[in-house]
């Protein structure tokens, strides 16, 4: 099928399977990358090769197109964006409320574990704050 992703064997490589089958996209952003912890391009979660669950690298076609596995087309990703982006054309550019995620208006978790948008923030503090006066 046109949408299954590329594989090659190379038996002996860090990711691959025990068929020795790895798939390209992986093989090249880890040659690009290497090994070891790194950031979600979207959120900065931190992820690696080896991790589990939400903490495992998943490599994200910028463009979208499963089959073009040059270098620069290629990113780590957490599984919830690489998800997220798949299912919404606007995840790289809005939060889930549409405010815009510009370098002002996001804020970078310090633990990595994802961003926030300000704005959304925001409104969420005037919502608690017009309760605490209600009571």
């Amino acid at each position: 099928s046109s949408t299954r992703y590329l594989k090659r064997k190379w038996p002996g490589h860090p990711l691959a399977h025990g068929d020795g089958q790895v798939y390209v996209h992986r093989a090249v952003l880890y040659e690009a990358i290497g090994e070891g912890e790194h950031k979600c391009c979207w959120c900065s979660r931190r992820v690696s090769w080896r991790g589990t669950g939400i903490a495992r690298l998943v490599v994200d076609h910028k463009n979208e197109d499963r089959h073009d596995n040059r270098p620069e087309n290629l990113i780590a990703s957490c599984r919830h964006c690489n998800s997220a982006r798949a299912k919404r054309a606007d995840f790289l550019t809005h939060c889930r409320n549409g405010h815009e995620w510009t370098p002002s208006g996001t804020y970078l978790r310090p633990d990595g574990a994802g961003r926030q948008c300000r704005a959304c923030n925001a409104l969420r503090e005037k919502s608690r704050a017009r309760r605490n006066r209600g009571t």
